[in-house]
C-alpha cells in the first residue's frame, strides 16, 4: 500500500517532464509534421520521413530556442514567396535544404551529423503557419 501511494504522487511528476507538443499537421488523420517543446525548454519538429518508402519513421530535429525558430519559420515562408531552390541553412549540426515547387509548397530535405537524409514531404504556407504558430514568439 505504501508503493502504491508513492506511486500515485509519482505520477504527475512523469506526466508533466515529457515533451509538450505545441501543434501538428496531420492530413487526413496521418501525422506529416508537430512542433513539440522539449522539457530543456527547446523546440524540435517531430515529422514523418517522407526518405523511407516501406515504412512509417518517425524522426526528430531540433531547432532550439525562439528565435532559431522564428528565424527558421521566416526562412521557410521565404522559399515560397520567392520560389528559391537549393537554399540551405544550417542549424544544430545538420544541413536543411529547402526547394520550393513554384506552387506555393516547400520539400525539406534535412541531412544529419551521421549524413542521413531524410525529409518532409511538400508543406504549404497554411501548413507551416499551422505548425508554427505566431502565439509562440
Amino acid at each position: 500500500m505504501k508503493n502504491l501511494k508513492f506511486i500515485l504522487l509519482f505520477i504527475p511528476f512523469i506526466a508533466s517532464s515529457q515533451a509538450r507538443e505545441i501543434s501538428n499537421i496531420s492530413p487526413l488523420g496521418k501525422l506529416t509534421a508537430a512542433l513539440d517543446m522539449g522539457t530543456d525548454s527547446k523546440y524540435y519538429i517531430r515529422y514523418l520521413d517522407t526518405k523511407m518508402k516501406m515504412m512509417e519513421y518517425t524522426r526528430f530535429l531540433k531547432i532550439g530556442n525562439k528565435k532559431k525558430l522564428k528565424n527558421f519559420k521566416k526562412n521557410l515562408l521565404e522559399v515560397i514567396q520567392y520560389k528559391i531552390k537549393d537554399k540551405k541553412i544550417f542549424l544544430n549540426k545538420n544541413t536543411i535544404i529547402l526547394n520550393s515547387s513554384g506552387k506555393k509548397r516547400i520539400f525539406i530535405t534535412i541531412i544529419d551529423e551521421n549524413n542521413i537524409t531524410s525529409g518532409i514531404k511538400w508543406l504549404s504556407i497554411n501548413q507551416i503557419n499551422v505548425l508554427i504558430p505566431a502565439v509562440e514568439f
